[in-house]
């Protein structure tokens, strides 16, 4: 059943996306070093599992050179005695599930496959699971033994572990306060730096902004999340040369970004630059044909440029329109106006009355259309 539902969602994907996969990035170079990462990423892990007062959402930990690390051999060995424990007590069921509800929840994020990311806390999440239950199991068994020692040391674990856990989801009250505090744990991350930089541009503060996606670049300047932020916030104050500048540089990072051709399309039209935008949104249509914003955009950026015939055709094109392009019957109700078909502009300008909910300029000329009769 698990199988059938992965195959349908990475066949509504690539319909969706173009690509039924992402590409992921490798760490690594060479099998020594990919086979150094997977165990020192255990050996982290399962530090991260028993010793979980060190937490932090962006967690610095670069790929080692060899297998002679600490990190490496720490988790060599925990493999090893992981797999004595579970062969030695084989009969223990409830012992051999925890273990393999860790292992199964471990197995994908160890970079054995490579994935985007060498380390997140959230990918604890399941294994904790198992780990919980192994807890459980040792503290019963300890207990026949040593009752009282066992009880004192169990109701100090897990005073202990509360505690963190209360003081930990103070740092999760909202973005800044989180992204706040991961860089103060790692200053020299560059997605904590972007990360912080995207709280403070929701906020409005797009001069701290700016700060944060300047260090995230100059920390990493291969770091393409980190250029188009700066780009986007550099747009946001007028600096528009800037702006172009950096979104090309986020695209020459990844040419086959959709998402950055079209923001690069925004920073263009902002600029009146119109031809150039609609290159760019026809550019992110190529790579993304579904890309529905991008589409409403290039049929925005031909009504500008007087291809109105265009611009008809574009928001035709266009899935959802009644709950999520509501304005592409307006434009498209102008466009006909200007194009001498009457009856398709009043056609279209009724339609956006029907779903438009505001009491706006666009509404007042939608109704003027509609009296018109649609001329000019």
């Amino acid at each position: 059943v698990m199988f059938a539902a992965a195959l349908l969602y990475l066949a509504v994907r690539k319909h969706v996306l173009g690509s039924s996969l992402v590409s992921y990035h490798r760490f690594t170079q060479g099998a020594e070093q990919a086979v150094a990462l997977s165990f020192s990423i255990l050996g982290h892990y399962v530090y991260k599992l028993v010793f979980p007062f060190r937490l932090n959402a962006e967690s610095d930990f670069p790929p080692p050179a060899h297998l002679w690390n600490v990190y490496a051999i720490i988790g060599i060995g925990i493999f090893a005695g992981v797999c004595y424990a579970t062969y030695r007590w084989r009969r223990h069921s409830a012992m051999v599930f925890g273990v393999a509800v860790i292992g199964l929840g471990l197995a994908p994020v160890l970079n054995v496959v490579p994935i985007n990311q060498i380390l997140a806390e959230r990918f604890l999440y399941f294994p904790s699971l198992g780990f919980c239950l192994l807890l459980a199991l040792a503290a019963v068994s300890l207990r026949r033994r040593w009752r009282l020692a066992t009880t004192i040391m169990v109701a100090l674990l897990l005073a202990a572990y509360s505690v963190r856990t209360v003081v930990g989801t103070r740092d999760w009250k909202d973005d800044l306060t989180l992204f706040t505090r991961t860089v103060a744990l790692s200053g020299n991350n560059a997605r904590a730096r972007a990360s912080l930089g995207g709280s403070l541009y929701n906020l409005g503060r797009y001069d701290d902004a700016l700060n944060q996606y300047h260090f995230a670049v100059r920390l990493n300047p291969s770091y393409a999340l980190g250029w188009s932020g700066l780009a986007r916030t550099e747009g946001k104050l007028g600096h528009m040369q800037e702006a172009l500048n950096d979104m090309q540089r986020a695209i020459d990072i990844e040419p086959e970004s959709a998402t950055y051709y079209h923001s690069l399309g925004l920073l263009q039209f902002q600029a009146r630059d119109y031809m150039s935008a609609i290159g760019s949104f026809r550019t992110a249509l190529q790579l993304r044909p579904r890309h529905l914003q991008a589409r409403f955009n290039l049929g925005l950026a031909l009504y500008q440029i007087g291809d109105f015939g265009g611009a008809v055709r574009e928001f035709t094109a266009l899935e959802n329109k009644d709950t999520d392009f509501p304005n592409a019957y307006f434009f498209t109700a102008e466009s006909e106006v200007r194009r001498g078909n009457a009856d398709a502009a009043v056609e279209a300008a009724r339609h956006f009355l029907a779903v438009h909910t505001g009491d706006d300029a666009l509404t007042t000329r939608a109704r003027q259309i509609v009296a018109s009769g649609g001329t000019p």
